[in-house]
């Protein structure tokens, strides 16, 4: 056993003792009838973080037995003042990991509304409790509480948190986000909040062992009994929540491997769950769960569905006696099918062709599914079809079966523009509703800015597709941004925000074609968000760009300022970046939200009032 680990153990046995202690001996008792009787602010708060300092597992199930219960969620609910809140949520976080049961109960009595208010705050350690809760919540509440969360529109308050720089905040709420995705009753709603969106680009972006060792929320690891409830992730519908659980279990690997303690994935039987996830995953999925795998010193799967497009007969054979058609294999062997072959074929290849002949057309047609689902899978995107792959599946998911086709052919940015029926149809497209929805995209990028009979913009004839596009400075208002952006979202509108990095090439437009294309261009301005505008007179500043596309587009421009304040020279602005002086702005006061909430709205240009709610577009963000 290493030091470290052994230390830790020692340490962790020593607070467990103490707080047995406390509990045996009464104090806990004691401890909360004085918590729920004080009515003394400094000595409520002395409880209060008394009480949250051994909220140990054993002590957590004596409050959730207590008659006392109910008076201590209400009292942590209750909590005012920042100091106060921070204990509040911390006890309440604490105790959502105690069963599900006492999740219910939580739920009953006030303390999920709690900390759903609470998500407000611009505390650190106030957004952790909230993070923490919520997927302690998601974790052991089952499916009554996820049902409630998203009631209280739990979804959306985890934007702001899996926005935060904080990557303890980001990190729980996205997996708190991916708890409820694996729900299926929920995974329609779950979208709406643009929430999942965060996650694979913060898996992209990190490295498990790297993040464990700078993340101390995660440096002990976590119990066999937690990772327990993780395993169902890595096998559900939802490619995030499978991305997400690997990239736990790559992480818990590499911590158990320091501890020596990498026993515990055999006793929970996370090696099967790993081996089904690396081979059947996305290309994310699996490479996560085969760093598991490896780490634990366990054998790889033979294939993987994401590489299928460079699988030889050989792992086409594994392939289908995995799927129970062992019969079939040599067949396919014998007439030299592999991977790439295998994705096109057709009902007719495999009861005609391929020297296959399957006489049994009901399992001709069943294999044809299940190659269609193997197709989805592959990952053919490389250089400047990525981000072509990229589009095509946010157009629709029903178009995601092409991406493998744009790729083969090599369809880039510049001859995305020229594609026609015929060409679809060469490239292996049949079905025409198909070809028509790729066709009117494609017709979206090439023509933005199509003008009517009346000289006006098609985007002035129609109504505009987002009610807000809010600009903003990724370095000091990215969390104002996300919180606004929920703020205006539960009261129906549609709110497109930037939060990914901005890459390069032609597809950046889409931020600008969504400016023009919004009803309103609100403006967050927060300390030196205009630095780099000064003396910019080539315009490579993006949040400058997008000020002067929404000015030359007549899209309104509302300001919205925190903690702003002008230069106190601005001749070496440019004049787009002096216009915003002489416009009037609303002043965002945090402990005053909802005030200013009500100020920006009625600044707002919404035609017709409308309160429908769109989707929220969720793009790129700039530093």
């Amino acid at each position: 056993m290493c030091v470290w680990s052994l230390e830790t153990q020692l340490a962790c046995k020593a607070a467990d003792l103490a707080c047995d202690l406390i509990r045996d001996n009464g104090g806990l008792a004691s401890l909360l009838q004085l918590y729920c009787a004080a009515i003394d602010k400094d000595a409520k708060l002395r409880l209060s973080r008394a009480l949250e300092q051994i909220m140990v597992g054993k002590n957590r199930t004596f409050i959730a037995r207590s008659e006392l219960f109910e008076k201590v969620v209400a009292a942590a609910s209750c909590a005012d003042g920042i100091e106060l809140i921070r204990c509040g949520t911390g006890i309440l976080e604490n105790l959502f990991k105690e069963s599900g049961g006492t999740c219910l109960r939580l739920v009953t009595y006030g303390g999920l509304v709690a900390i759903i208010n609470a998500c407000r705050s611009t505390c650190t350690v106030v957004l952790q409790h909230c993070a923490a809760a919520l997927v302690n919540c998601a974790m052991y509440g089952g499916p009554k509480c996820h049902q409630r969360m998203m009631q209280l529109n739990a979804d959306h308050w985890l934007f702001p948190l899996a926005f935060s720089t904080d990557s303890a905040v980001q990190y729980y709420a996205i997996l708190a986000m991916c708890f409820l995705a694996a729900n299926r009753d929920l995974s329609s709603l779950v979208a709406r909040s643009g929430t999942l969106d965060l996650v694979l680009p913060f898996l992209q972006t990190h490295d498990p062992e790297e993040f464990a060792s700078t993340c101390p929320n995660h440096v002990h690891g976590r119990s066999a009994s937690w990772l327990c409830m993780l395993l169902p992730l890595l096998t559900c519908d939802s490619e995030e929540a499978q991305s997400m659980a690997a990239f736990h279990f790559a992480m818990e690997a590499g911590i158990k491997k320091k501890q020596q303690r990498l026993q515990i994935f055999h006793d929970i039987k996370a090696i099967t769950h790993l081996t089904t996830a690396a081979k059947n995953g996305s290309y994310l999925t699996s490479h996560f769960a085969c760093f598991a795998l490896e780490t634990i010193n366990a054998s790889l799967p033979y294939y993987l569905c994401w590489d299928v497009l460079n699988w030889s007969p050989v792992h086409v054979g594994e392939w289908l006696k995995d799927l129970g058609l062992g019969d079939l294999a040599q067949k396919f062997s014998e007439n030299y099918v592999t991977g790439d072959i295998l994705v096109d074929a057709t009902l007719e290849d495999l009861t005609e062709s391929y020297g296959i002949g399957l006489q049994n057309k009901l399992k001709a047609m069943w294999l044809l599914k299940q190659i269609h689902t193997l197709r989805l899978k592959a990952d053919p995107s490389h250089g400047d079809t990525e981000s072509i792959c990229r589009w095509l599946v946010q157009t629709s998911r029903q178009l995601a079966l092409y991406k493998v086709d744009f790729a083969r052919e090599g369809v880039t940015h510049n001859t995305l523009c020229h594609l026609s029926d015929d060409i679809l149809i060469e490239m292996g497209i049949t079905k025409r509703l198909d070809r028509v929805r790729i066709l009117m995209a494609v017709e979206e990028i090439k023509t933005p800015h199509s003008t009517s009979s009346t000289g006006l913009r098609a985007s002035q004839v129609a109504k505009k597709k987002n009610d807000v596009f809010i600009s903003y400075r990724r370095s000091t208002g990215s969390q104002l941004a996300s919180l606004l952006k929920v703020h205006l979202q539960l009261r129906g509108l549609g709110v497109f925000l930037d939060v990914t990095e901005l890459g390069s090439g032609e597809f950046d437009n889409n931020i600008l074609l969504n400016i023009a294309d919004s009803s309103n261009f609100v403006l967050l301005l927060t300390p030196n968000c205009l630095d780099r505008c000064a003396g910019d007179t080539l315009i490579q500043d993006w949040v400058h760009r997008e000020i002067r596309c929404a000015l030359q587009n007549g899209v309104p421009v509302i300001p919205v300022t925190n903690n702003f304040e002008w230069p106190s020279k601005t001749d070496h602005f440019p004049d787009d970046i002096q216009r915003l002086m002489k416009m009037n702005a609303v002043n965002w006061i945090h402990e005053y939200q909802d005030a200013s909430l009500s100020k920006l709205i009625s600044f707002l240009n919404l035609p017709g009032l409308t309160q429908s709610s769109s989707s929220s577009k969720v793009s790129k963000a700039k530093h």
